[in-house]
């Protein structure tokens, strides 16, 4: 396991604490990237999931430099294929989102609490 840069680690702490905020509001919010390594069954999940106002997302954080694992892309894929069927049907309740940085995380956040979803 490659050890992440301070920064990376303080950035994606406050995008964890950001997203978090939306327990505030009653939402499901369960965080996945904690730093600890995850048993078999879990490689390649996302780092946050996330129930609001009768949608779920699949959160990835991918800081400059970050790059994916195939576990990670095949996973991205597989939902990205299953949310375009869903909008081929007017039915969009699954989510899959990639943030790249703090302001991301704070703007998906606004998004969600207004209901942009």
């Amino acid at each position: 396991m490659t050890k992440q840069p301070v920064k990376n680690i303080s950035e994606k702490t406050a995008i964890s604490k950001a997203l978090g905020k939306l327990r505030d509001f009653g939402f499901i919010v369960i965080t996945f990237n904690s730093n600890k390594r995850f048993g078999r069954g879990m490689t390649g999940f996302v780092d946050h999931f996330i129930i609001a106002k009768g949608n779920i997302f699949f959160i990835e954080v991918k800081l400059k430099g970050d790059v994916m694992s195939e576990p990670q892309k095949k996973l991205r894929d597989a939902l990205i294929k299953i949310e375009e069927r869903m909008r081929m049907e007017n039915i969009q309740y699954t989510h899959y989102i990639q943030l790249n940085d703090l302001d991301q995380a704070k703007e998906f956040t606004n998004d969600v609490l207004k209901g942009a979803f």
